[in-house]
């Protein structure tokens, strides 16, 4: 399987966070899952295969709960995974602390760098965002804010 050239993308709430989830302390719970497109292949982060040296990737995740806007902050780890077709969680790309990642919701250089990872995520499986959060609570979809660079190709033939 060959890949094209990859391009810039960005994942939202729309993909990764759909809908509220109701989440309990200490249990990881997955907030929502991107289907990889069929005939497509996508990697999290970004950098130097972009011809973007200078521009890696960048993370913004503000989870919130599901109240009267703009909702509490929700504290605990995220995990951006894939997952195979059967759902399990395949590849861990990244993990860290909420607090690390809500930054630069409007200064783009004061969001965490997420270099390009690998390996690409091809047509099938899926990539999502797990969190493990401190308190329980109703992560809600509409109070969240979730910016997450990534890259997509077309999956060629061989």
């Amino acid at each position: 399987m060959s890949v094209g050239r990859f391009f810039a993308t960005t994942l939202t709430r729309v993909e990764l966070v759909p809908a509220n989830v109701t989440v309990s302390a200490g249990v990881a719970a997955r907030l929502g899952t991107f289907v990889v497109p069929l005939g497509m292949m996508f990697a999290w982060g970004r950098g130097s295969d972009l011809g973007l040296e200078d521009t890696e990737g960048r993370i913004l995740i503000d989870v919130r709960d599901a109240g009267v806007a703009p909702g509490l902050v929700l504290n605990g780890l995220l995990r951006l995974v894939a997952n195979n077709p059967l759902g399990q969680e395949a590849h861990v790309y990244w993990e860290g602390r909420t607090e690390q990642c809500r930054l630069g919701a409007t200064i783009l250089r004061d969001r965490m760098i997420l270099p390009a990872q690998d390996p690409v995520v091809p047509a099938g499986f899926s990539l999502s965002i797990v969190f493990v959060p401190d308190t329980g609570g109703v992560v809600g979809s509409a109070n969240t804010v979730v910016l997450v660079d990534a890259r997509r190709a077309r999956q060629l033939g061989d």
